[in-house]
């Protein structure tokens, strides 16, 4: 599906990793990182080493140790719910899970100032579901959301947002705020006024073309791939995925293994091709095949995995890929490769292929 002709603008291009060594060369100030999981793991930790404190709070927060302890060991895929990450951050006081946290230090305390009184200004509904509806909101609510990157939908003459609890709450739209003070930034006025802490989600930015593009060579695998989606031997020497789909309707491929909660299925896709609905990775032992959402299996003492070799129809998702980019047919030779060498072995959708 091509959606170029509906794109107006694009907000936020995402994130880029610079090296430590590259400040060191280039003799350039360290710049400071924006608020990550990690950061957060380590303030979470900080806070809980007292036993009787945690085992106080952690009654108090209906959330048990174990929980607590999986957002410890793998941060990045064990997130807390909205809920669990205000509690946690109003009575720890630790900053809000980065997860959760906007792009607030994008925007003025003015503008944040604002935002608030136009919603509370609206007429405006939490829902049970944590939606945010806002209806007939001033013209400067959208802006400002964009310029927070807050992702949120229109719908006829309302504005939707999906985790509006969050704003909800960073917000406190139950309550009048005194004016901000002159130059404040926008995160740090939520963080006076609601009791949130929020720490910059991006306190620095890279132009596009900064370096020396002229001078970039293409990087390029040996031999030549058009997408990192394993075949293994099938479509010949030259790993041609359109001939393995005449040839094998279903072959089996070591591949990232996700679930779908809503149709109670696996797959290896981020969204579930069935549904749309988003699907959670999953970390298994590889021995005694149990599910865990640690690292190591307590039974074996071996480390999980996400990965396993599973049958895949790879017709069908060429066909499907194929009708998403609006073509008749699929080209003659769409190279992949054996095998991923990644730990989750997490494959490229076929739309990507180049």
């Amino acid at each position: 599906m091509i959606i170029s002709k509906s794109i107006l603008s694009i907000l936020f291009l995402g994130d880029i990793l610079v090296s430590f060594g590259e400040f060191v060369e280039n003799n350039k100030a360290l710049a400071p990182s924006g608020f990550v999981e990690e950061w957060w793991v380590n303030l979470l930790n900080k806070s809980i080493k007292d036993y009787n404190i945690a085992t106080k709070l952690f009654k108090q927060l209906k959330i048990d140790r174990e929980k607590i302890n999986s957002f410890l060991n793998d941060p990045f895929v064990n997130i807390p719910t909205i809920d669990e990450a205000i509690h946690l951050s109003r009575n720890l006081l630790i900053p809000l899970h980065p997860s959760y946290t906007h792009f607030w230090d994008n925007t003025t305390a003015e503008e944040i100032a604002q935002l608030k009184q136009e919603i509370m200004n609206s007429d405006f509904k939490i829902q049970d579901s944590g939606e945010l509806i806002i209806e007939k909101p001033h013209i400067d609510v959208k802006k400002i959301l964009e310029k927070a990157v807050v992702p949120h939908e229109l719908d006829g003459q309302r504005i939707v947002i999906p985790k509006g609890r969050i704003i909800y709450e960073c917000l406190d739209l139950k309550n009048n705020w005194d004016s901000p003070k002159k130059n404040a930034l926008g995160h740090e006025y939520i963080s006076q006024m609601s009791g949130i802490e929020i720490l910059p989600k991006a306190p620095s930015f890279i132009g596009a073309r900064m370096g020396r593009p002229e001078k970039a060579k293409p990087r390029e695998m040996r031999p030549i791939v058009h997408t990192l989606f394993p075949i293994g031997l099938s479509g010949g020497p030259r790993r041609n995925i359109v001939e393995a789909a005449k040839n094998n309707t279903i072959m089996s491929v070591d591949i990232e293994k996700r679930f779908c909660s809503t149709c109670n299925e696996f797959t290896y896709t981020n969204l579930c091709i069935k549904c749309g609905k988003k699907t959670v990775l999953k970390r298994f032992c590889p021995k005694c095949g149990k599910s865990y959402e640690i690292k190591q299996c307590p039974q074996c003492n071996i480390e999980t995995v996400t990965h396993e070799k599973r049958p895949v129809n790879v017709r069908s998702l060429l066909e499907l890929a194929t009708k998403k980019l609006g073509m008749s047919a699929p080209p003659d030779v769409v190279k992949g490769v054996r095998g991923m060498t990644s730990d989750t072995k997490k494959p490229e959708i076929f739309e990507k292929s180049e």
